[in-house]
């Protein structure tokens, strides 16, 4: 299963989770009707509704967000890692100690790495301290509520796969590496084009210590080839600068053997097997059907066919029944030209006015199941002309633009006829709102109607 997949059903989720549900009988009815795995039904119903509501193009924008967030996460690896070879090489550090440079290239990345092994002892700790400031970076440069319900979602649906810790490993390791990588590259250079003494400094330790230290940590990188220096070099380089050459270019590559094993491989293996766990741990990602909110989705996504009826020879003809829609006969068959309420006051008299003759009366839907068999009578009648009946008193939410939109889907030419839309003689703000909304939504203006004079198609002389 794509992870985008994953993530479109998980920010469709929160986001009703946080507004409230979509209107989205139109789409539940057409793929309850298919026959398809119930965790497809799911995603398309996700894909379908982000498209519809332009949710997916802000999950596609917050991406670009999550990728400049990245880009300037790598170009901050790159020049700490410079900074960190130059503050060490630089002009003013021709006689370099050798404990100061070993604590200061490698002394915060070992510590770093030591605290990510300690993770896999303490389970609260998925996200490292680097992961932290990826995750700041997006929060601060994600602007808009939808750019944060997706980075959340985004979030989520990464946590849900099991996969978190393995996400900013990736990301913590990767920056050490480019940052180790570019120290050790640019100490390189300054190694071959200009001239560095080294020795170490101590006064609580004794000589012996220090070489055995040398020994230690040089043992892997002379398996690679790196030069281990000897004890009486190591001795030698005691609180004084010797003047052989030669020592201190042993000295150097036992500093860049010292990089690119405990630095460089150290975390390049770290970084292909968190990478590795991230892949195998998104793949076998899933839909958990029994999570808040997807169970009941799969309730109303489950395969229904049409209902048919054939009586066999021995029942009364008079009970032969064709193509029987499902809950859709609690509202009157639907004309040509037809006329309902959505959302009106219980003191709102209904019809608001005298109907013209041929004119079906749909009646007031007031609550989501007439609404949503008003839906189904549409699409199983096209109509040619449909008249919505709203209350221009409450301010106009996302589910009374959704359903006049479905509405609209199923009509030739639809109309809306806004009621106390005046105030005094004048148009109300909120007349003048809903308006606007309806023309967002794609109504024509000279199909809004906030007069009953206007409806002289509709009412009878």
């Amino acid at each position: 299963m794509r992870f985008r997949d994953l993530w479109t059903v998980e920010t469709i989720s929160n986001t009703e989770a946080e507004i409230g549900p979509f209107e989205d009988q139109q789409i539940v009815n057409s793929l309850r009707t298919e026959r398809l795995p119930i965790k497809q039904k799911i995603i398309a119903r996700a894909h379908k509704l982000a498209l519809r509501d332009s949710i997916a193009q802000s999950m596609d924008r917050w991406a670009l967000v999550a990728k400049l967030s990245t880009v300037l996460f790598v170009l901050f690896a790159i020049l700490s890692g410079a900074g960190l070879a130059y503050s060490n090489f630089g002009p003013s550090n021709s006689s370099i100690n050798l404990l100061n440079l070993y604590v200061t290239l490698l002394g915060v990345n070992l510590i770093a790495f030591t605290f990510w092994i300690l993770t896999f002892f303490f389970t609260k700790f998925k996200v490292t301290p680097l992961g932290r400031v990826w995750i700041w970076i997006s929060e601060k440069i994600s602007s808009t509520p939808s750019y944060v319900r997706s980075f959340h979602a985004f979030l989520t649906t990464i946590g849900k796969a099991g996969a978190t810790k393995w996400l900013f490993s990736t990301l913590s390791h990767g920056f050490w590496l480019l940052n180790l990588v570019t120290a050790t590259i640019l100490i390189m250079l300054l190694l071959a084009t200009r001239s560095y003494s080294f020795n170490w400094e101590t006064t609580i330790l004794s000589s012996s210590s220090f070489a055995d230290f040398v020994d230690f940590v040089g043992y892997v990188p002379s398996l690679l080839g790196f030069e281990l220096p000897s004890k009486e070099l190591i001795i030698n380089s005691s609180n004084t600068i010797s003047g052989f050459s030669e020592d201190h270019k042993k000295w150097s590559w036992w500093v860049l053997g010292q990089l690119t094993v405990w630095g460089i491989l150290l975390r390049f293996i770290a970084f292909v097997f968190s990478s590795l766990m991230l892949k195998t741990k998104l793949k076998k990602a899933d839909i958990d059907l029994e999570s808040t909110g997807i169970a009941t989705l799969v309730k109303r996504l489950q395969y229904k066919p049409i209902q048919t009826y054939r009586p066999s020879d021995t029942h009364n003809q008079k009970y032969d029944l064709e193509s029987i829609r499902v809950n859709s006969s609690a509202l009157p068959n639907l004309g040509k030209i037809t006329i309902a309420g959505v959302d009106l006051s219980s003191r709102q008299i209904w019809p608001p006015f005298k109907i013209k003759e041929g004119v079906v009366d749909a009646g007031h839907l007031n609550s989501r199941s007439m609404k949503n068999k008003f839906i189904s009578k549409l699409s199983d009648n096209h109509v040619d002309r449909l008249l919505v009946v709203l209350d221009s008193k409450p301010i106009p939410d996302r589910g009374i633009q959704y359903l006049v939109k479905s509405f609209s889907q199923y009509a030739s030419d639809i109309s809306v006829y806004l009621l106390n839309s005046y105030q005094e003689g004048l148009l109300t703000n909120r007349a003048q709102i809903w308006i606007q909304t309806l023309r967002d939504i794609g109504i024509k203006e000279n199909n809004i109607h906030t007069d009953e004079s206007d409806l002289g198609f509709w009412r009878a002389s």
